[in-house]
């Protein structure tokens, strides 16, 4: 997974490159992160998945009302670098099943074990877990 640190280099090589769009959307992206930090005494690293997924939903927020611009793109790649890649339907039903298989249908298990996979998507997963068969 990406972290701080990397998010800081890749700002000062934009910076250096002259990037526009990239240092503005990772300037604030940092500013954000700091704020966050200052506040909840939480690491720069547990802040920047949470503050990441926040700018990307806002993102396409504005690319579903105003439509796709070449800068909203490249805001959207470069947030989007930082955060874990989302798995698909087809590795969330894998491993659905396979929980299932190995616990029961026992929701409270299965899901608990869920929640700890990067790139897990929960509301997926559920819908999944609801339709599947018993283990």
């Amino acid at each position: 997974m990406k972290n701080y640190e990397q998010l800081q280099e890749r700002y000062l090589m934009a910076r250096k490159g002259n990037e526009k769009e990239t240092v503005s959307i990772l300037s604030t992206l940092i500013g954000e992160i700091e704020l966050e930090v200052k506040r909840n005494g939480k690491t720069y690293d547990e802040v920047l998945v949470a503050t990441a997924t926040k700018f990307k939903k806002n993102i396409q927020q504005t690319i579903n009302l105003a439509g796709a611009t070449p800068v909203s793109i490249i805001e959207l790649v470069q947030v989007e670098y930082y955060l874990p890649k989302e798995l698909s339907e087809d590795e969330i039903r894998n491993v659905v099943y396979g929980l299932i298989m190995k616990h029961g249908k026992d929701q409270r298990t299965v899901m608990s074990e869920l929640k700890g996979i990067d790139g897990m998507n929960m509301k997926l997963a559920s819908q999944i877990f609801r339709q599947a068969p018993q283990g």
